[in-house]
């Protein structure tokens, strides 16, 4: 998901350096939309499909492997069977942040775009302590959910951040709930993933390159 940061913060920087807020708010609009629903297409399969790929093809080659490391244990095999039933818990569980670790992955890149390290620093030590509060209630304290307790914290702490950005970045104009819910145009999409492409084919952006794109979003969406 490295094109999110790379064509976020450089479609933003482009925008805000040049002068022209609007292309800026534009651009951090249809970045923290598509990288949310990216992020809920994403969850959808992992929830879905986490449960039958571990019973199918995890668990049976786990414990033909255990058994034959421990001259066919029963014991083994079924703890190892449970280890894979308790890792199914946690994804499907943590599965449900990443439309907000992605929405929180596009809001910090829009805050570096407009020269603002410090807000997401701020925002992920806030989550950092949400992550730990959270392991203290649902892990060690009386609810005591195990796994499952740290799937949840983690689940917070990623919500608690992507909302603390995204109030940055309304104060800052950049986003607001009716930018936010306009659809994004074909073009403004293109763009978007158009990032991607390039992040997939040079590891290391260069300038140049990466302009014209950033530059493309304009300050109103097309048709």
């Amino acid at each position: 998901m490295v094109f999110i940061s790379v064509g976020t913060t450089n479609a933003v920087s482009t925008a805000w350096g040049g002068g022209d807020k609007q292309a800026a708010k534009r651009a951090t609009s249809v970045s923290v939309t598509l990288s949310f629903f990216i992020g809920c297409a994403i969850a959808l399969l992992l929830y879905c499909f986490t449960g039958p790929l571990i019973a199918s093809v995890a668990i049976p080659a786990a414990t033909a492997s255990t058994l034959a490391r421990t001259g066919g244990s029963s014991v083994a095999a079924a703890a190892t069977a449970q280890l894979w039933a308790s890792c199914e818990v946690y994804v499907r569980i943590r599965a449900l942040s990443f439309p907000f670790a992605l929405t929180l992955m596009s809001a910090q890149a829009a805050c570096l775009g407009v020269k603002d390290s410090r807000s997401p620093t701020l925002a992920t030590l806030a989550a950092s302590a949400v992550n730990v509060a959270g392991d203290a209630l649902l892990v060690l304290g009386p609810l005591s959910l195990g796994i499952a307790g740290a799937a949840w914290a983690t689940v917070g702490c990623q919500v608690a951040a992507a909302g603390l950005l995204l109030r940055t970045l309304r104060r800052k104009g950049l986003v607001d709930w009716a930018a936010l819910r306009a659809q994004p145009s074909v073009q403004e999409v293109r763009r978007f993933f158009a990032f991607g492409a390039f992040s997939n084919n040079a590891h290391v952006p260069h300038t140049r390159n990466c302009i014209q794109p950033a530059a493309s979003f304009n300050s109103q969406p097309e048709a």
